[in-house]
């Protein structure tokens, strides 16, 4: 065991697997910043892992999955165990479908490039930043985020553009909004 490894940095690893996060876990307890960028391997049981482990404690705060293609579907069960995120990136995990987080400590969600992610639900006290641009098939956006100061919404259908429009009106400390 590393038990004073705190930050991990995997990137752009053909040979991390789900099973890879299981050693991952084990070796490093302490670990609150993980970085798994372009990571192909990973699935939705890495996710599963990683959301076990901080339901029993683990300190994760900084998680980064961008480019990580076979993350498929609607993985927000698994996410809502990781309480303590405060910054979550799936940019371009392209096979997400749908994300429903209630994660009270999260700050900045990056979902940039979720090209057939067609439905979002976030119920996020703390979330400042928020990043959607280019999420083209997004056709359903509920976002309670108080606290939000920078949306990104580039290259998303008009559609929802309005409906999150509507929604953005009522952000007392909304600074920067890009659509």
């Amino acid at each position: 065991h590393c038990n004073n490894v705190k930050v991990l940095q995997c990137l752009n690893s053909h040979i991390v697997s789900d099973d890879g996060i299981t050693h991952i876990i084990k070796s490093f307890p302490q670990l609150y910043y993980l970085d798994l960028a372009n990571t192909p391997c990973l699935t939705n049981n890495a996710l599963t892992q990683l959301g076990s482990w901080a339901a029993e404690g683990g300190p994760l705060r900084y998680l980064f999955l961008p480019m990580c293609p076979n993350l498929r579907g609607n993985p927000s069960a698994i996410l809502n165990k990781c309480t303590k995120l405060k910054v979550l990136d799936l940019g371009r995990c392209t096979n997400l479908s749908s994300i429903d987080l209630n994660l009270p400590q999260l700050e900045k969600l990056s979902l940039w490039g979720c090209g057939g992610l067609e439905r979002l639900q976030l119920d996020c006290i703390s979330l400042k930043d928020l990043n959607m641009n280019e999420c083209k098939k997004l056709q359903e956006a509920n976002i309670r985020a108080p606290m939000l100061r920078e949306l990104f919404m580039m290259i998303t259908k008009k559609k929802t553009q309005q409906l999150v429009h509507r929604q953005v009106d009522h952000l007392p400390h909304l600074i920067f909004y890009a659509m």
